[in-house]
């Protein structure tokens, strides 16, 4: 830890505790609700900041936990290439060292809110345009392309397996640990031991009712 490193992040940040703002979806809160509170936050001027919540832990010695990871969602109601350029600046600006790009996934049978902007959603070649100003952007920045939706800094330990050619992918994403089981913990998670997958399950109050129960919170398991 350097004292440019310190100066750098010595500023006020948001508090934890400030979200999240709903643990679980309720049905009362329907696609038109939803399309009422997306119109007015996209009605505010300036916008308003992101909001991220960053964890720095001061350690002596490189851990498994030192590092900045951001995720990202291309293909969002109303985004443009030119909108997307403008988020990857701010989160070049962060100097992260791995960004995974997610394609946004339109799932309305699941998520009722969704039905909502449907038609807002860019399609075909819009959509990977966008794709594609994500790629040129952050390969400009310094990161490189370690494949379908992930970039990381040349001294990043999966751009070393990759050009070792160590590097694994697994469920989950990429890896540099071939083989290792992979235990989740919490609402939703999933977890890979040998040939078995299995997930949580994604209510509250079933995984915590599990719990309490003293029973393994899965709600399905595929071996």
């Amino acid at each position: 830890m350097t004292e440019a490193i310190l100066e750098r992040y010595n500023v006020p940040g948001p508090r934890y505790t400030s979200y999240p703002t709903a643990p679980e979806w309720v049905d009362s809160f329907g696609p038109n609700d939803f399309e009422r509170a997306l119109t007015k936050s996209n009605a505010q001027r300036p916008s308003p900041p992101l909001s991220i919540y960053v964890h720095l832990p001061f350690c002596e010695s490189l851990c498994l936990f030192c590092g900045c990871n951001v995720d990202l969602i291309y293909g969002l109601p109303h985004q443009t290439p030119e909108s997307f350029v403008d988020s990857m600046e701010k989160v070049i600006g962060l100097n992260p060292d791995r960004v995974a790009m997610f394609s946004y996934a339109h799932v309305p049978w699941l998520k009722k809110q969704q039905g909502s902007f449907a038609r807002h959603i860019p399609q075909g070649m819009d959509k990977f345009r966008i794709f594609r100003a994500g790629i040129e952007r952050f390969t400009r920045a310094g990161y490189l392309y370690i494949g379908m939706d992930h970039f990381a800094r040349p001294d990043d330990e999966i751009c070393v397996a990759q050009h070792g050619r160590t590097l694994h992918r697994n469920f989950q994403g990429y890896t540099t640990k071939a083989g290792a089981d992979l235990f989740g913990v919490g609402v939703s998670s999933i977890s890979g031991l040998d040939r078995i997958r299995a997930q949580n399950f994604r209510v509250l109050k079933d995984y915590y009712g599990a719990i309490e129960q003293n029973r393994d919170p899965l709600r399905e398991c595929l071996v």
